[in-house]
């Protein structure tokens, strides 16, 4: 039975992700358990963009706090109206956060291990994290310690490497990028958590990926969705394209199509699983699909300091 972890969005939650992919829950059938968690970061309304206000949780929280009664009644019954981040670009201390709880989650759930995780927005890029946290099981102790908070009482991870990593609307996370890193660039890094996340994501990430962009996804564009791309290795992933904005798919293809790559046996190779929209892939490198004009590229591309934040 595949163990697939979720991981939500920005401004979103566990609850409301949950519901989100119920439709794909329910075509992966009962063979297949789904574990959905919370960042956490809990965001206040001035860490919410406007644009985000789509999910609900907002507005209500917004309107909520207005009085100490409602905002008891936020904390008591409707916790699921409350929006949460992974982490704060701009307070290192929640990516610390983010990594620490990581790590934990990983602990609890050594006996029985996650097959793979599906992330969406800064859930994706998360979830990007998390995969390069095993690759890389060593690394803990330096990410750790970079939080200047002390010695990390957990040295390395004990959980096996993720089978695959599905990533919507993903991104590499948004700190100063570098290019691929070498032995004799490590010097040049300040020791910051926000460093030693980079120095991992230039190792680039092994684990099979499925890409999953929106052609008309106004929030996370073409050009910061390849910055994720370029980070996974060509060989291992897979990159797939549907109509719509910023959401994951879930029409008939998408869904049978979520289900029957979770299922597979070997997800290095999953060229034998057709695409759900066949008119905006094309066949590519790496054993699987490639989106046109979303092929091997630079690794870590230029980032372009100007694009919206909504995402962090």
């Amino acid at each position: 039975m595949p163990k697939i972890l979720l991981l939500h969005g920005y401004g979103q939650n566990a609850a409301i992700f949950y519901k989100k992919v119920a439709a794909i829950r329910k075509q992966c059938g009962k063979d297949c358990e789904f574990v959905h968690v919370e960042a956490p970061t809990v965001l206040k309304p001035v860490d919410l963009p406007q644009n985000l206000a789509s999910i609900g949780a907002i507005d209500r929280q917004q309107n909520a706090t207005s009085s100490a009664s409602a905002s008891e009644t936020l904390e008591s019954e409707n916790l699921e109206l409350i929006p949460r981040g992974w982490w704060l670009r701009d307070r290192p201390e929640t990516m610390h956060n983010c990594v620490s709880y990581f790590v934990d989650l990983l602990k609890e759930h050594e006996e029985r291990p996650f097959d793979g995780v599906l992330g969406f927005s800064q859930g994706a890029c998360a979830a990007a994290l998390l995969t390069i946290m095993l690759e890389n099981s060593n690394s803990v102790h330096r990410l750790l310690g970079s939080s200047q908070t002390g010695s990390p009482s957990v040295t390395s991870i004990t959980h096996p490497r993720l089978k695959f990593c599905i990533l919507v609307a993903g991104f590499r996370p948004r700190f100063i990028q570098r290019g691929v890193a070498e032995e004799s660039q490590v010097s040049a890094y300040t020791g910051t958590i926000e460093d030693e996340i980079q120095l991992l994501f230039d190792k680039g990430i092994y684990t099979p990926t499925l890409h999953i962009l929106g052609e008309n996804d106004q929030i996370v564009g073409r050009e910061r969705s390849q910055t994720l791309i370029d980070t996974c290795n060509e060989e291992t992933r897979r990159i797939e394209r549907h109509e719509g904005g910023h959401f994951v798919p879930s029409k008939t293809s998408w869904r049978q199509f979520f289900a029957r790559y979770i299922h597979l046996e070997n997800h290095v190779d999953s060229s034998e699983l057709p695409s759900p929209n066949p008119l905006l892939t094309e066949v590519g490198t790496g054993g699987g699909m490639s989106t046109p004009g979303l092929g091997s590229g630079a690794m870590t591309p230029k980032l372009d300091l100007n694009l919206a934040s909504e995402t962090n």
